[in-house]
């Protein structure tokens, strides 16, 4: 079956592209639990995506950028878990290579919010979501933001020289039905000054797997995703007011893409920086 290549390319470049798409004072010991914020903290958060595909073609390459700013607000701890909302201020994405290029304006993103709740065990249950109206980006796409914001603290808050386990589940977004699941251990790895604020280091390292299936915006055809590989993120956590300061992840894996007829192997590599605004941990 023979179609338009120059759709077929951008149905690719949309997927490619959603992809490259997660305070109170105390004395003494560290305390690693939430605590409810007086005012929104503003986060902003910049990522970076490189692929390689083998078409019947020959090796594509193709490269993403995203970045977003936006509040997180905690609330009160509950039998039910914390709950949480994260509002986007701006959101910018764009994408390069001989699979072709595009941004994406993100002023339909502004000002749309999520509430969630982490429960124990790190769960992060999402339980309201916008409706965004942008082709190519979906609320599934920004819910792994909005998952990836909170970091896996050791479970009961407590100080330990003992690794646990950190998993993390989210949907793949790009128009697909599927998930994207991190299995991983997490561990303390020190202490350190960040921007100038006393901070204790986590380290996640693990495994992910992600599937999908579906046609993305643009697409002449569903595609077939299934990838996997490790990935690592460095967390910096503020201890005297109970949030994260900043998280540097990076990633790598392979796989294959199925479409039309055909099956093409994908190597990607991946990073991202989550970063409190500093000064001060409260929006203006």
């Amino acid at each position: 079956m023979r179609t338009n290549p120059s759709s077929a390319r951008q149905g690719l470049l949309t997927a490619i592209l959603t992809m490259s798409l997660a305070a109170c004072a105390s004395s003494g010991a560290p305390i690693y639990e939430y605590r409810p914020t007086e005012s929104p903290l503003r986060y902003e958060l910049t990522a970076h995506i490189s692929n390689e595909i083998e078409t019947p073609g020959g090796t594509q390459t193709s490269g993403g950028e995203s970045d977003a700013t936006f509040t997180a607000s905690i609330g009160e701890r509950t039998d039910s878990g914390t709950v949480f909302s994260v509002t986007f201020e701006s959101f910018r994405a764009a994408a390069s290579g001989d699979l072709g290029s595009g941004e994406v304006d993100g002023g339909a993103v502004e000002g749309t919010k999520f509430v969630a709740v982490l429960k124990d065990g790190g769960v992060v249950d999402i339980i309201e979501a916008p409706e965004i109206d942008l082709e190519g980006i979906s609320a599934d796409d920004l819910a792994g933001v909005v998952i990836g914001l909170l970091m896996p603290l050791p479970p009961g808050g407590a100080d330990t020289s003992e690794s646990w386990p950190h998993i993390v589940e989210a949907p793949v977004g790009s128009g697909l039905d599927g998930s994207s699941a991190y299995t991983g251990t997490a561990r303390m790895a020190g202490d350190t000054t960040w921007n100038g604020v006393p901070a204790e280091v986590i380290v996640s390292e693990g495994k992910w797997v992600l599937t999908g299936a579906g046609t993305p915006p643009g697409s002449p055809a569903p595609i077939e995703l299934t990838m996997e590989g490790t990935s690592s993120t460095t967390y910096y956590w503020d201890s005297a007011r109970g949030v994260m300061l900043s998280a540097e992840a990076s990633s790598q894996g392979s796989g294959s893409v199925a479409t039309m007829g055909f099956e093409m192997p994908i190597t990607n590599t991946a990073s991202s920086t989550t970063t409190l605004q500093m000064p001060g941990a409260a929006a203006d």
